[in-house]
């Protein structure tokens, strides 16, 4: 028969070494209280995902809507603006694929749709970015926003109504007494909205420049001395 105190000092050894093996012995009050807050943070991840989730059928019901109604309402309108400086010059475009005529329709609906469905674009990326900003970063986040979205209208404005016409006039005229141009719809439409969003983008220079300024990455005299 085992001696009782050899099967003690056994079973206190036991017990250490599952002590230690498996930590220390968590309450089952603690254990609830764990559980809870893993609930509640899945919970609160679910929610985020729900809220981006319900902001992007948002933005992309808005972009549907504002197509369809381009698409079905004034594309020819804004084919004819488009086209307005190559037909004045009699030159007729062609299309060198069936589906190339609607596609480029269908492009040009699309970004159209985009820009009509800005607000709800920019109202949507407003309030997923508005938490993590403080107060005086928000102001200036709504001023230079309206600031750039002012100065890339004025550059897209200004390239179609003071640049482009002429750049048109001096291709037209290079070519003059090479060869006949034979211009493709979506060619041509590739090379206007290739030529104007750069102008949009070149009248942001202000608004980045204030914010390198701000960061301190720039100054005055530094940007002086590059002139």
């Amino acid at each position: 028969v085992p001696d009782a105190d050899l099967l003690i000092r056994l079973a206190e050894e036991l017990d250490t070494t599952s002590a230690a093996l498996l930590g220390p012995e968590v309450p089952p009050e603690a254990e609830r209280g764990g559980t809870a807050e893993q609930l509640a943070r899945i919970a609160e991840q679910l929610a985020v995902k729900n809220r981006r989730a319900r902001r992007i059928w948002k933005i992309a019901a808005g972009v549907l809507i504002a197509f369809a109604a381009i698409f079905y309402g004034c594309i020819d309108w804004m084919m004819g603006l488009i086209t307005g400086p190559i037909s004045a010059r009699g030159i007729e475009l062609i299309y060198t694929a069936m589906s190339e005529a609607l596609m480029t329709k269908f492009k040009v609906a699309l970004i159209a749709g985009v820009v009509v469905a800005s607000p709800v674009i920019i109202w949507q990326l407003w309030r997923f970015i508005k938490p993590a900003l403080y107060p005086h970063e928000r102001k200036l986040f709504r001023l230079l926003f309206f600031v750039a979205l002012i100065l890339f209208l004025i550059g897209v404005v200004f390239c179609y109504f003071a640049v482009y016409f002429l750049a048109v006039d001096f291709f037209l005229i290079s070519g003059e007494n090479l060869a006949t141009p034979m211009l493709s719809i979506d060619k041509y439409v590739s090379f206007l909205f290739g030529f104007l969003l750069p102008f949009g983008v070149a009248f942001q220079l202000p608004v980045f420049m204030f914010i390198t300024t701000r960061m301190g990455w720039t100054n005055a005299n530094s940007l002086a001395s590059k002139r």
